[in-house]
């Protein structure tokens, strides 16, 4: 089911705003629990589609059902939904909120994988050179791999660096054998 500009601009504003306000993991883990609600719940489903339910007891229904489960953001916008009698298009929503906060929250993760551990002095260095980057805060793990030989990988959102021995000497092979 597609969703309009208007509920697709305001799924991103409530998006951005969970986000500056730091509630943006809490919101993508409610539009979770709510969609496999929505999935395995029947009496969900025919609440959200009956249009002889009054808007006023369906907002009352998700209020008890939900309060304090779910992301207030996401209260709001039920009620919104109820207002402009547009509840059948919240599962698209959902999806679409979805998707869009999981890729803000990926941005964030990043992993530096090294053969070895560590100083702190290294690891702040590196933290602080991810971050400047990241333009944001980053959520770093560090883990260890000493099939790397030396060097380090490192993942931040969706680009994957490879400065690792192991990964030269691939890259040395694989041009090898590409001019044999």
């Amino acid at each position: 089911m597609r969703i309009d500009k208007e509920l697709r601009r305001l799924s991103e504003i409530v998006v951005s705003v969970a986000d500056k306000n730091g509630d943006l993991l809490n919101l993508y883990e409610s539009l979770e629990n709510f969609e496999n609600l929505f999935a395995s719940v029947q009496g969900l489903r025919q609440l959200i589609y009956s249009e002889n339910i009054d808007s006023g007891i369906k907002k009352k229904i998700f209020l008890d059902l939900f309060e304090g489960r779910i992301s207030p953001y996401l209260i709001a916008l039920l009620n919104y939904l109820i207002d402009a009698n547009k509840l059948s298009k919240l599962p698209s929503l959902i999806h679409y909120m979805k998707a869009k906060a999981e890729r803000i929250l990926r941005k964030r993760q990043s992993e530096v994988i090294t053969a070895f551990e560590l100083d702190e002095t290294l690891k702040k260095s590196i933290d602080d050179a991810i971050r400047k980057l990241s333009q944001g805060e980053v959520n770093i793990v560090y883990k260890l791999d000493p099939e790397l030989i030396g060097g380090l990988q490192l993942r931040v959102g969706d680009t994957f660096i490879d400065a690792s021995i192991r990964g030269k000497l691939e890259r040395f092979k694989n041009s090898v054998k590409a001019r044999l």
